[in-house]
């Protein structure tokens, strides 16, 4: 019988189809991990899974996982649990507020909370509270009892509460000054954490901002003028015809905080609103809202600009940046250069030897000190000014350059006009707390004060042997009028002098302007923010009747602003009548109250456009036009109830007399024999305005300033052996 021998052989491995491909057994992919992350890099068999949890987080399950043969994985996928805390410790006289619900005694990973201290206590730490990923709460802040010594009084000033006891956090005390002097700064302090008083208010005399205005600066030549009021316009001048070519205004609830500048680089405007926005515009611009701005970190002192140098920002606490640089990083950290209790009170700025210099003056604690800086490279000098007694500070300052040194004039309430001298070589350089030098001066003029001392002066020198003088009385003349007076401090004489109507800068506080009409105006200015329609028009109208000239010339402008902001904010609420007496005192014009115009065309009231068009010679052009379209384009309707003016054919001829310049009128000012700051418009019924009222064009005291100016710059250019008294002819034939 045979055997048959086989050989079973076998095989164990892949299969492989037709194709040659290995047809490997796979396990499922899987599913991501919530809160953690899952690596691998294929499900074929022998592939493996690693597991890992987000911070925070921990682990329930195995972290590595294998693809069996049977197609399936080793372990199943872990858990990530978030770390769980405690309840968040609680300070002493303190408490936690969770950012969501929290149930029994403990808190996950990433529960925040904030801790607050119950009254009078005050936190120091960190206020938020977080659970960190190792299961612990960051650290727990204090709740302690915080309280500020007796603050101290300002110089002229009076403080709500004399009490010498500690105050509690958040106390606060109110300022207020003496006389006719204002407060600057915040008028209440509060009783800050770390123990300390939040910066206090001074007192200083009443200036240029007394009169509506807040600056006047040079553009592009000094035929050309910015003024700015010291609420929310800018107006571009003229100064040889006195026309306004420009005005911009910003928004309501908006201010300018200090002088509008011209960079004579960009040929562009630059101002600062609100103490940090910086707005840029062009001349063309119409509306300051949608032209350049950028927020600074710090409140602005102010801005200055020569011809040919870069705008340089001045900060409230002694910083300085040229603008450009400063736009670059607008929310840079900007330093302290002055002392806590230092205030500026003054700045100028001007070009030495080809270099830019910033002059600017402060006052602490009744002494006054002078900072000079030098930009590129930057050196800053400190220096101290002599005390004037009985403790008096300076009302107006001035520099020049010439002969290598800067020339410093400042004068005082007690008529004494000093001036010193500054190197602007060896400076040194700029430290942290620059070394005070003793400033040297001598007395150049003492000037005549009348009854008492001046309130607020200002000086300006015209060259090396005159100086103007506003605000200082005349020595012949009586008690309550103003004069631009040119003196000769080599023959201490007075050169000229000539009168000027209505209050320039430097008018001094008379008991008349102390007196009752100016809370009367107040009173009145309070009601018509709350008050019935009725009750404000019987108010207002009995203040015009019983109120003379003079006193009307400085509240017009302010009621008219309080009627018109109210009348925009409330559509019910809309005294047409008053406003028309208002344009009618002609102690208004459309700088003062920019919005009137509009509030007019918006209510369609026909009759106070007219009225406006009619006695304001500030109207820009292209809200001339706005009226005149408006006109044009009046319905029937309206136009059968509308009452104009009867000799509206004068009306119309005023207006293109204005644009032609007739021989009587220039420009919408009068000649200088009608002293006028409003049309000369000719016909019945037509009040003149008194010569009071030529203080609310600001532009004709800078006018006589640049003539005589010019004045002498032509004299400069004579021989030095020329006599002296060749100044008082020519000045007396300018004035």
């Amino acid at each position: 019988m045979e055997r048959n021998l086989f050989l079973l052989t076998l095989v164990v491995g892949f299969i492989t189809d037709g194709s040659g491909q290995d047809n490997a057994k796979r396990c499922p992919y899987p599913e991501s991990l919530l809160n953690g992350e899952v690596y691998y890099t294929d499900t074929v068999y022998g592939s493996t899974i690693n597991y890992t949890c987000d911070e925070g987080y921990t682990m329930n399950g195995a972290d590595v996982s294998e693809c069996l043969s049977n197609g399936m994985w080793s372990n199943p996928a872990p858990e990530c649990k978030a770390v769980q805390c405690g309840l968040a410790p609680i300070p002493q006289f303190g408490k936690i507020i969770y950012n969501k619900h929290v149930e029994g005694n403990t808190t996950s990973y990433g529960t925040q909370g904030t801790y607050q201290c119950l009254p009078p206590y005050v936190l120091f730490g960190d206020a938020k509270a977080e659970c960190t990923s190792n299961g612990n709460w960051t650290k727990t802040p204090e709740c302690r009892v915080v309280s500020c010594p007796p603050p101290e009084n300002i110089e002229r000033g009076y403080m709500s509460s004399n009490a010498k006891r500690t105050y509690d956090y958040t106390e606060t005390i109110k300022y207020g000054c003496h006389g006719d002097h204002v407060i600057e700064g915040s008028q209440q302090i509060v009783c800050q954490k770390y123990g300390n008083w939040s910066e206090r208010p001074s007192c200083k005399g009443q200036s240029l901002s007394d009169s509506g205005i807040q600056g006047i600066e040079v553009e592009r030549d000094n035929d050309h003028v910015i003024v700015t009021d010291s609420s929310r316009s800018v107006t571009l001048y003229m100064v040889s015809d006195q026309k306004p070519l420009s005005t911009w205004t910003v928004k309501q609830g908006q201010t300018f905080t200090c002088p509008a500048v011209y960079n004579s680089q960009t040929k562009e405007y630059v101002a600062v609103s609100d103490s940090k926005v910086i707005r840029i515009w062009k001349e063309e611009d119409m509306l300051l809202d949608k032209v350049f701005k950028s927020t600074v970190s710090s409140d602005i002192w102010s801005i200055h600009s020569i011809p040919g140098g870069e705008p340089v920002v001045l900060f409230k606490k002694g910083a300085m940046r040229l603008l450009d640089s400063l736009l670059t990083a607008p929310q840079q950290p900007i330093e302290e250069v002055i002392s806590q209790e230092e205030t500026i009170w003054w700045s100028t700025n001007l070009m030495a030897e080809s270099q830019q210099f910033v002059i600017f003056t402060t006052e602490q604690k009744g002494n006054h000190f002078l900072y000079l800086q030098r930009l590129n490279p930057n050196t800053l000098q400190r220096y101290q000014l002599e005390r004037e007694e009985p403790v008096l500070s300076p009302l107006s300052f001035c520099a020049s350059y010439r002969d290598k040194h800067i020339c410093l004039l400042y004068l005082y309430p007690n008529g004494h006009l000093y001036q010193s001298t500054l190197s602007v070589r060896n400076l040194g350089g700029v430290s942290e707390e620059a070394q005070a030098l003793p400033l040297s001066r001598s007395l150049l003029l003492s000037l005549p004060v009348g009854e008492g001392p001046l309130k607020a002066a200002s000086a300006l020198i015209l060259d090396e042997a005159h100086v103007a003088v506003v605000g200082v009385p005349h020595p012949s003349a009586g008690a309550g009028k103003d004069f631009l007076c040119i003196w000769n401090t080599n023959f201490q004489t007075l050169q000229a002098g000539k009168e000027m109507a209505g209050q320039i800068y430097g008018q001094r506080a008379t008991r008349k302007t102390q007196s009752t009409p100016c809370l009367t105006v107040e009173k009145v200015l309070e009601l018509i923010k709350t008050a019935p329609l009725e009750e404000v028009q019987k108010e207002v109208e009995e203040l015009l009747s019983h109120a003379d000239s003079q006193d009307l010339q400085f509240s017009v402008g302010h009621l008219a602003s309080a009627l018109v902001s109210r009348s925009l904010a409330n559509p019910s609420f809309y005294t047409s009548d008053i406003l028309v007496q208002l344009v009618r005192t002609q102690f208004l014009c459309h700088s003062v109250c920019p919005d009137l115009l509009l509030l007019a065309l918006e209510r369609k009231d026909y009759f106070l456009c007219q009225l406006c068009l009619q006695f304001f010679p500030d109207i820009p052009e292209a809200m001339t036009c706005a009226c005149l379209k408006a006109f044009i384009s009046m319905p029937d309707a309206d136009a059968e109830k509308v009452t104009l003016e009867p000799d509206s054919i004068s009306f119309m001829e005023a207006l293109i007399a204005r644009e032609h310049g007739e021989a009587s009128v220039q420009n919408g000012f009068s000649s200088s024999d009608d002293k006028d700051c409003s049309d000369a418009l000719e016909g019945d019924g037509k009040a003149r305005i008194s010569a009071a009222s030529e203080g609310i064009c600001p532009v004709k005291l800078v006018s006589e300033l640049g003539k005589i100016e010019a004045s002498f710059q032509e004299l400069d250019k004579m021989k030095v052996k020329r006599d002296v008294a060749q100044y008082s002819i020519e000045i007396i034939e300018l004035l």
